[in-house]
């Protein structure tokens, strides 16, 4: 029988103001447009580099990949990203004028979110199958105790899961920021899930899907980008006349034209036009990397495109443009003086259960341990009681954090057994 434990507050760190700075082979999940607010116009031209820990859960020797495939794939990101890609040249002639140079570098991190030398790459092995479905609600990938990896802070880091997905023509999931601002996704799964064949350039990868396009796809949903014919797939049947222009199949960026065939597994030629209502129609962007066309058959991400991804960045993912956006993934070395109001209380210890109570409206909060990696998560609309289980956890220390808009605290438990 499991001995009883106990928690013990050792103290509390308070509302430390924190300001930033400023298919079907694809399996993205899509929310309601939300606007956002500030236009390219408006914004300075700047190029960010983005951190990304890789995280390899494998069950068979074969779905293990090497730190030179991973590497590739983020040279790979590099080259698209920034419009830097042999084949850009090959862009047909209506949207060479349109390619973006996103102004987003990629890069392994160097760091993890203690602030210890890592290589940015984590191999798992697991014993479990079906790693995209979900186990009491998490989803098994994301999570040390369920057989996965468990995420480095993602709001300052991408995390990208390389993995056997064990889903039905599916080979990658790219998490929008609007499933995380909403609560759809918790923020422990925030990221990017690909196959483990579709990662990376070369190697052992088969053609068509070897130039590690589809890391390069998922992360446009991840930066908020949708299909070319929006939230929707559009039916096999859909007629231009009704389809064509209808706000379901909308990407909601100005230089795409609509667009309602997916052209999976396709390499149209520069004449493709399945919007075709009136004559003049401009022909579709057949080679856009949110597309689903094979890896050597897309090149080019739109200025409309970048436009609605620097948007993104401003709105949702700020901590990707905060130079010390790591400060706040260090739990365990927040040292600010503390100030008067709480927002979040442990009241008592229940068996294995931890009672809390939020004390302000919209709070979230995360349990990290002591090493830093996030171990659950979760969001109070409404001022009440959190219990938090806490049953299947070692003994050592944690740290319970709250966070409301700019101001965070953090609480430090310490588990013992008995």
């Amino acid at each position: 029988m499991r001995a009883p434990s106990n928690i013990f507050i050792l103290s509390s760190l308070l509302l430390i103001p924190f300001f930033t700075l400023a298919q079907n082979w694809c399996g993205a999940v899509h929310q309601s447009e939300i606007a956002v607010a500030q236009s390219m116009e408006d914004r300075p031209k700047m190029e960010i580099t983005i951190p990304v820990v890789v995280h390899n859960v494998w069950r068979t020797e074969d779905q293990q990949i090497s730190l030179e495939q991973v590497q590739s794939q983020i040279d790979v990101l590099n080259e698209d990203f920034r419009a830097l890609n042999a084949d850009v040249g090959d862009v047909h002639f209506p949207f060479q004028s349109r390619v973006a140079d996103m102004e987003i570098n990629f890069v392994l991190a160097t760091e993890d979110p203690m602030g210890q030398p890592h290589s940015g790459f984590i191999q798992r092995q697991t014993n479990e199958s079906n790693l995209t479905g979900f186990l009491g609600g998490r989803r098994k990938l994301c999570y040390d105790d369920l057989g996965g990896s468990t995420a480095w802070c993602t709001a300052c880091y991408l995390n990208i899961w390389v993995a056997e997905l064990d889903l039905e023509q599916v080979a990658g999931i790219g998490i929008f920021p609007t499933d995380i601002a909403s609560g759809e996704v918790p923020a422990a799964e925030d990221g990017v899930y690909i196959q483990t064949d579709r990662f990376g350039r070369g190697g052992e990868l088969e053609a068509p899907y070897d130039l590690g396009r589809t890391c390069t796809h998922e992360i446009g949903h991840y930066l908020n980008l949708f299909h070319l014919w929006g939230a929707n797939t559009p039916p096999f049947d859909c007629i231009p006349s009704e389809c064509c222009g209808d706000s379901a199949y909308d990407d909601f960026v100005d230089d795409t034209p609509f667009q309602i065939s997916t052209y999976l597994g396709e390499c149209p030629g520069v004449g493709a036009n399945s919007c075709v209502i009136t004559p003049g129609d401009e022909t579709d962007n057949v080679q856009n990397f949110m597309g689903l066309s094979p890896d050597n058959c897309i090149f080019m991400f739109t200025e409309g495109q970048k436009a609605r991804v620097w948007e993104a960045l401003q709105t949702y993912r700020t901590g990707l443009l905060a130079a010390d956006c790591l400060k706040s993934c260090m739990v365990s070395s927040e040292t600010e003086a503390p100030r008067s109001n709480d927002l979040m209380l442990v009241r008592q210890q229940g068996t294995g259960l931890l009672y809390t109570e939020t004390l302000s409206p919209r709070v979230h909060w995360e349990l990290f341990s002591g090493d830093g990696k996030q171990i659950s998560t979760g969001y109070q609309e409404f001022p009440g009681e959190v219990r938090i289980n806490y049953q299947n956890l070692p003994t050592g220390l944690y740290f319970l954090r709250a966070r409301q808009g700019d101001d965070w605290q953090v609480t430090k438990l310490l588990i013992a057994r008995n």
